[in-house]
């Protein structure tokens, strides 16, 4: 509160007859979705940018992380983007619900490559469940290495959710602590 919001990103969006799409554009916001299933089904991530604060959207859109494919019986939990520019500067910001299992690891490693081959100022803002200490091993079996999958990337998280940047500068960044569930939200300012 007090501080104006610019841009909201939302994974494991739904709900009776669209209400999130009504009030978002209400508040000033133009409002990108893309469902998690190729067939439009499923639950949808959101990014919206609010009208008025300088961020001019270039382009959007689903991600292709080449070799990966989900089973047939799963979502296709692939990053959705949105190209903004602001004066003269151009970010990517990217959301992701990552998909828990087997092929998680093996996606968020193509994410992580198809980032590092990107140039320029990028924002993740996702649930990537996975957490932040190394070493240890998760209920799938596989290292939690948050840090070698978005090295050079510096941000905030909460539990399984995050926000990290590459290029920018985030701070401030509150969660919502005392709550072990990662379907809180967590916020970040942007330094560009």
């Amino acid at each position: 509160q007090g501080d104006p919001v610019g841009i909201i990103c939302l994974q494991e969006t739904s709900g009776a007859a669209g209400l999130l799409y009504q009030y978002l554009p209400g508040k000033g916001f133009q409002v990108f979705t893309c469902y998690e299933q190729q067939n439009c089904g499923g639950r949808s991530y959101v990014i919206a940018v609010k009208d008025g604060v300088g961020l001019k959207v270039l382009e959007k859109g689903r991600i292709d992380l080449t070799g990966y494919r989900e089973q047939e019986t799963s979502p296709t939990r692939i990053p959705f983007s949105v190209s903004l520019k602001y004066g003269e500067q151009e970010i990517g910001i990217y959301t992701l619900h990552a998909t828990r299992g087997g092929r998680r690891f093996e996606a968020l490693q193509l994410f992580s490559a198809y980032l590092a081959a990107r140039e320029g100022r990028i924002i993740v803002a996702g649930d990537l469940n996975i957490t932040v200490e190394t070493g240890t091993e998760d209920v799938d079996g596989y290292a939690r290495r948050i840090s070698e999958l978005f090295e050079g990337f510096n941000g905030f998280d909460h539990n399984l959710d995050f926000i990290l940047g590459r290029g920018v500068k985030l701070e401030d960044g509150i969660n919502s602590e005392g709550s072990c569930s990662d379907h809180m939200p967590v916020s970040a300012k942007i330094q560009l």
